[in-house]
This record gives C-alpha cells, structure tokens and sequence, in this order.
C-alpha cells in the first residue's frame, strides 16, 4: 500500500498545493492514530488501519522531493532531501 499510495499522492501533488495535501495527509493520519485502540479490537478493522497508516506513510515520500526541490532548488534541494530522507529513517526505528 505504501508503494501503490504514491502514485495516487503523486498525482495529487500535481493538482493541489502542498498545504491541501498536508491537511489530507495528516487529518487521516490524526484519525486513524486516534480510533487505533478501538481498531485493535477487531482483526478486520486493524487491517484497514494498517492499510490507512501505509497510505499516508507512501504521502510524503511522494510529495517531499517535490517541495524540497520548490523550495531550495534543484542544486541545493538533493541535499536537503537526502538528510530529510535520513530524518524519516530515524524517525521509522524509534
């Protein structure tokens, strides 16, 4: 679902700006960690929240180049990115 969900954000940071896809992003992301304790009760639901969490996960993957590249420029935007990239690394394994 992560790798598929990119397409979709992808797109979807062609057609809308980055404040609307973060407020997308991150409302799914607030409502899902919110109702997961009530989630885990229930194979099925735990399984579509799953689902939820990779979906929004894939988001930023998507968007981020993209908004690093706009905002620092091409030259300048790889590096940022790549020690943006390594912040979602260590951000995973905690």
């Amino acid at each position: 679902m992560n790798g598929l969900s990119r397409l979709l954000w992808g797109t979807l940071n062609e057609h809308l700006t980055f404040k609307q896809i973060l407020y997308i992003n991150l409302g799914i992301q607030i409502l899902v960690s919110a109702t997961m304790g009530l989630a885990v009760k229930y194979s099925i639901c735990f399984f579509i929240w799953m689902i939820c969490v990779y979906f929004t996960y894939g988001g930023w993957y998507a968007v981020l180049p993209a908004v690093v590249a706009r905002i620092f420029g091409n030259k300048v935007g790889t590096s940022v990115y790549g020690i943006t990239f390594t912040g979602f690394t260590l951000a995973g394994w905690t």
